[in-house]
Formats: C-alpha cells, sequence, structure tokens
C-alpha cells in the first residue's frame, strides 16, 4: 500500500526527470507514466482531505478553517 508521504516525496524528482531528454525513449516512457499515476493519485488525495475538512472542521466566521 503506497502512503501519502511517499507520494507527496516522489512528485518533485519525477518532475525534474520529465524536464530531462532521455536518448532512451522506454525509460522516458516509464517516466511519463509513473509521473502521471503519482501525479493523478496526489491530486485524488487532496480532493478527498478537502471533502474532509468541509464536512468535519469548524468554519470560522470569515469562511475559513479554523
Amino acid at each position: 500500500m503506497t502512503k501519502l508521504v511517499d507520494i507527496y516525496c516522489a512528485l518533485e524528482p519525477l518532475k525534474k526527470l520529465m524536464q530531462i531528454r532521455f536518448t532512451n525513449i522506454s525509460a522516458s516512457r516509464a517516466i511519463a507514466k509513473l509521473y502521471k499515476k503519482v501525479t493523478e493519485e496526489s491530486e485524488f488525495y487532496a480532493t478527498e482531505e478537502a471533502k474532509i475538512v468541509r464536512e468535519y472542521a469548524e468554519i470560522g466566521e470569515d469562511g475559513n478553517v479554523k
């Protein structure tokens, strides 16, 4: 099972690797696929976290979470 911290720790190195032009197409493709999957997972967790916060957090008078 993948941990959330592992996903967030992988994002920055993968972004840097995506900027490198590799001569090996299979390496480039594998990095691109991994980057896409990690990005999708991080977006999923961020969306779910926002839902939980909206449901359970105390909201101040200004509309922000306390």
